[in-house]
């Protein structure tokens, strides 16, 4: 049985809060069509990548632009794969994603 899910099971919700000031910025966004599987956030907030449980694509939002936010989108295979882990470089430059049930690694240039 496939679990139903809405379109806030895909909800992202960003929020900045500056250290020294009340303001906060709110970015929401709905990555993907499917349940999403995993989320990374890279080392300075600034990148969100995502994956959905299907597993084709992997997508980069930069949460400092409140709109448009999507900037990269990379095709990981044309078949499904379970996608467990994400994680960017020290300095955001790459993404390395892992599937277990197809065994591999990808490194994508952001």
């Amino acid at each position: 049985m496939t679990p139903k899910h809405s379109e806030s099971d895909n909800l992202i919700e960003v929020r900045n809060y500056p250290r020294k000031t009340t303001n906060n910025k709110l970015i929401n966004f709905s990555p993907h069509k499917n349940t999403l599987a995993v989320i990374q956030l890279s080392g300075d907030g600034r990148f969100v990548a995502t994956a959905s449980i299907k597993g084709t694509i992997i997508r980069i939002h930069d949460t400092s632009r409140e709109k448009d936010n999507l900037i990269q989108e990379f095709r990981r295979g044309s078949d499904s794969a379970t996608i467990h882990s994400m994680c960017f470089n020290h300095n955001g430059e790459y993404l390395a994603a892992s599937s277990s049930d197809k065994k591999t690694v990808h490194v994508f240039k952001v």
